[in-house]
């Protein structure tokens, strides 16, 4: 469990808001902001592996998605189908390409939920993030998609599961809760023995 020093220091930049939570509840909220940052990292390096066949990277997947452009690259890859989109650089522009991403998926039969094309243009987190999950499940099988996901963390977050201690570490890889925003499951690896756990924060 995180100690009380270093969750003051990770509180301190935060709204005053997270200051007047209790101690368990601020902790939960860090837990989910390492979450998203080992995410981060993992899918950036999970989408420039597929990217670089097109001679092309991301440096922050937040930002560099929010064109299209990119995007549309990385579904031509993975797909081996050619995508037209839209050259300016415009507002309008990104949105006509992020939603030719989208209605790509959608005609592939991938569900969508909530996430729209200003989504993406606007860079917002989370969405971004659930839509390279989808993605990622859509087109790598699971095996590969634990084995990869291993290899590519660098770092262990914590779970909260049912057949481990409080705080055990794991890597998460599993689509979030629509209410918490924290992950449904989690791959832990230990003694070379990786598991599936369900989190019990849901």
């Amino acid at each position: 469990m995180m100690d009380r020093e270093s969750l003051s220091e990770w509180a301190k930049d935060k709204p005053l808001s997270i200051l007047q939570l209790d101690p368990a509840d601020r902790a939960v909220l860090r837990i989910a902001d390492e979450r998203d940052a080992i995410q981060k990292k993992t899918f950036t390096k999970w989408v420039n592996k597929h990217l670089k066949k097109a001679n092309r990277r991301v440096v922050d997947l937040f930002e560099d998605l929010r064109d299209g452009h990119n995007l549309l690259s990385l579904l031509e890859v993975l797909s081996g189908e050619h995508l037209p989109r839209e050259k300016g650089k415009m507002r309008f522009h990104m949105l006509q390409n992020a939603q030719m991403a989208l209605d790509f998926l959608r005609y592939k039969k991938i569900k969508l939920v909530n996430i729209r094309a200003e989504d993406i243009v606007d860079g917002n987190p989370k969405l971004t993030l659930g839509l390279i999950w989808t993605i990622i499940l859509h087109f790598q099988p699971e095996p590969e998609i634990l084995s990869s996901h291993l290899n590519m963390a660098d770092e262990p977050t914590r779970c909260f599961d049912s057949d481990s201690k409080i705080g055990q570490e794991c890597y998460i890889f599993g689509e979030p809760n629509q209410l918490t925003g924290l992950p449904t499951y989690c791959y832990a690896s230990s003694n070379h023995i990786t598991r599936r756990l369900k989190n019990q924060i849901t």
